[in-house]
């Protein structure tokens, strides 16, 4: 985990990707009251959709909007199969969060 103070906000970089990584990340979110919280999240695409509902469903309460985006590797997914599934997902749980699909992570 690496945090970055920028502009009077906060840049939080981790590599969690599972579950407990992303309900642990929101729990910590949740202290800093007063921002909004955007997740910039890819996940694997070579899991299993269940484990990949499981993630993002673990993550919708904590952030205030989505930008989801596939990898350079797709893990055998193809381009927006992925960020598009977890939109569904969001939308399923919360369904007036905002999410944008990126296909392209220099995006």
């Amino acid at each position: 985990l690496n945090i970055y103070q920028i502009k009077g906000g906060y840049l939080i970089l981790d590599y969690g990707h599972n579950p407990d990584a992303l309900a642990s990340m929101g729990e910590m979110l949740d202290q800093l009251q007063g921002y909004k919280k955007t997740a910039v999240l890819g996940l694997p695409g070579d899991r299993a959709d269940q484990t990949l509902h499981k993630a993002i469903t673990a993550a919708a309460p904590y952030f205030d909007r989505f930008m989801l985006r596939d990898d350079f590797d797709l893990r055998g997914r193809k381009a927006g199969e992925l960020p598009e599934l977890l939109c569904q997902t969001l939308k399923k749980a919360r369904p007036s969060i905002t999410c944008e699909i990126h296909t392209n992570q220099i995006e």
